[in-house]
């Protein structure tokens, strides 16, 4: 089940709010920084053009000495209009991808106005020229610095820039940056605003509603390190906030709930942006007591967690791989990723007997090169299938309720493919490949059908695509600038779109037929159970001066009356 705004690792940790986001970026911005007196460094070209490589390596060399001598508005024009950046490893909670001169350019202010010292050693560099009008440059470094509000800094970054030829300027612009950090170590947590505590300002991070509709749960994050689960009741008779437990030391990044409400599992992490905060699993029954709590890892950025329908078993993919539990709190077996690899994302079967999660830097078999997979596993922790591709990108990954169907939506470079595969067998049913008009391949969500029937690929530029179970196209396009599928409302036939740039959502038919829009201020969160047309978005802050976050209820494309979580909503007893 979808459970938050699905531009996953594009825009998941903006969430977080902006004094968390802009803090991390200055970091995260600094290792690209690459001067002209790097020290221990090795350079190779290949090419079947000289000149061409030549302009190329002369190229990124204005580029990384542009970056040291902190002059924004030159290299921001060394970019074309429409480039895109990609953080993906261990790049502290900000993998994605960044799409934008306006983007770039905010990033790059961000950092300049923080860092105090920078130095670079190790680096590699080969150039690759494809033609006349395309070439790559492959680089690595280490890296160590200083800033004036996160102390000393170190990692280490394997990068790659893609350049094009502009025949109206004769210039080589950068179209496309992926920086892959293998490494990220800081001295001090990210600033946070003054406010600890649970009483802090909190926002719904995540919500799941039970197979009968009848509950729903949500999780809070509040940006220093604390966070709240509620158990919510939507029945018609008596509707309204049951408990509210409060995770101290730990912002709530996933919930799941199960069939009947009688169980609700949480997922979260301690000290937000620390790249050593804890993470931990939570177990409470309906009445709000906690069952138990289980430690997800010393190193997760995010931890996400999934619930069989009757409850027997708990799974959480804590980044670097995916721990398996009973009700008691017993870890049954610790899965971790292949090769090094970093999850996208990950799906459970309703029955908690199989698994699928898709991971970045995996290696990719019969090859040298790191790309993504997608892997299958039973309720052993047996692989039963893995499918892996050559590219550096982001993968997503849902499943059928029974597990019988798998769907993955792949983003690299300028393309990507929408696969769809048999989950018992691992055989590819049908795949589609998509080729962005505006060149940039941002399809960074996926939603499915809990019966498979239907599954949706798309993001805020690039539009929507939506398929049936044979693979047809049953709609391709966006509506209203609309282009980022939330989930699949199966029991109305229609798809929720979103659009991350603002707080707009709209419900469409499968074949793109708009049947209503809807706006929720702060839009942070969104719902809906396995089948039927009830479905839930949330909005608002929860604050201590009063403030509440509101839970906007549907029955398809009609709003029911609405819920408040507040700060002083009741406590297990």
């Amino acid at each position: 089940m979808m459970t938050n705004p699905p531009a996953r690792r594009t825009r998941l940790y903006k969430l977080v709010g902006v004094a968390l986001v802009i803090g991390a970026l200055v970091i995260a911005t600094a290792v690209l920084i690459l001067p002209t007196y790097l020290s221990s460094g090795t350079t190779s070209t290949t090419s079947t053009s000289r000149s061409a490589a030549d302009m190329v390596a002369s190229a990124f060399a204005n580029h990384m000495n542009g970056l040291a001598s902190r002059n924004v508005q030159a290299v921001v024009s060394q970019f074309e209009g429409n480039a895109n950046v990609t953080w993906t490893g261990r790049a502290n909670g900000l993998t994605g991808l960044y799409v934008g001169t306006t983007d770039i350019g905010l990033l790059l202010n961000a950092f300049l106005g923080k860092a105090t010292f920078l130095a670079f050693a190790n680096e590699t560099q080969q150039i690759a020229v494809a033609s006349s009008r395309l070439a790559t440059v492959n680089s690595s470094f280490s890296f160590s610095g200083q800033s004036s509000t996160f102390g000393n800094f170190s990692g280490a970054v394997r990068a790659q820039d893609s350049l094009a030829y502009t025949a109206t300027t004769g210039e080589w612009l950068i179209s496309q940056e992926i920086w892959n950090f293998s490494s990220f170590n800081v001295q001090f947590q990210f600033g946070y605003t003054a406010c600890t505590g649970p009483s802090c300002p909190q926002f719904v991070q995540a919500m799941a509603i039970s197979r009968d509709g009848n509950y729903l749960a949500a999780g809070t994050y509040e940006n220093s390190g604390f966070g709240s689960v509620y158990l919510v009741s939507t029945q018609g008779k008596a509707p309204g906030v049951l408990w509210r437990s409060v995770t101290t030391n730990t912002v709530i990044w996933s919930v799941a709930i199960s069939g009947n409400g009688s169980y609700v599992a949480a997922a979260g992490f301690a000290r937000p942006g620390d790249p050593h905060g804890n993470g931990r699993v939570y177990l409470f029954n309906s009445q709000g007591r906690l069952l138990w709590n289980v430690s997800a890892g010393s190193e997760p950025r995010a931890v996400w967690v999934a619930i069989a329908a009757n409850g027997s078993r708990v799974a959480a993919d804590y980044g670097s791989g995916i721990i398996y539990l009973d009700t008691g709190g017993k870890i049954l077996w610790n899965q971790t990723f292949p090769q090094g690899g970093v999850s996208s994302n990950f799906a459970m079967s309703s029955d908690a007997k199989f698994i699928a999660y898709t991971a970045e830097n995996s290696t990719v078999p019969d090859s040298a090169s790191l790309g993504w997979g997608v892997f299958y596993l039973n309720s052993h922790g047996s692989q039963l299938w893995s499918h892996a591709e050559p590219h550096v990108g982001i993968a997503f990954v849902q499943m059928s309720s029974d597990g019988s169907n798998v769907a993955v939506s792949s983003r690299f470079h300028y393309n990507g493919t929408v696969f769809y595969f048999d989950g018992r067998s691992g055989a590819i049913i049908w795949q589609f490949p998509f080729y962005p008009e505006g060149g940039i391949a941002d399809y960074m969500s996926l939603a499915m059908s809990s019966d498979g029937s239907y599954t949706a690929s798309g993001g805020p530029s690039s539009g929507i695509l939506v398929f049936d179970s044979s693979g047809k196209v049953l709609w391709e396009g966006s509506v209203a600038g609309f282009g980022e599928p939330v989930f699949v409302l199966e029991g109305a036939s229609f798809v929720l779109t979103y659009q991350p740039s603002g707080n707009h959502f709209q419900l469409v038919r499968y074949d793109g037929t708009a049947i209503a829009s809807f706006n929720v201020e702060s839009v942070s969160a969104f719902a809906h159970p396995p089948r039927g047309s009830f479905w839930a978005a949330a909005g608002g802050v929860i604050s201590n001066a009063g403030g509440c976050a509101t839970l906007h209820l549907f029955e398809g494309s009609t709003e029911l009356p609405s819920l408040e979580l507040c700060e002083d909503s009741p406590r297990p007893g």
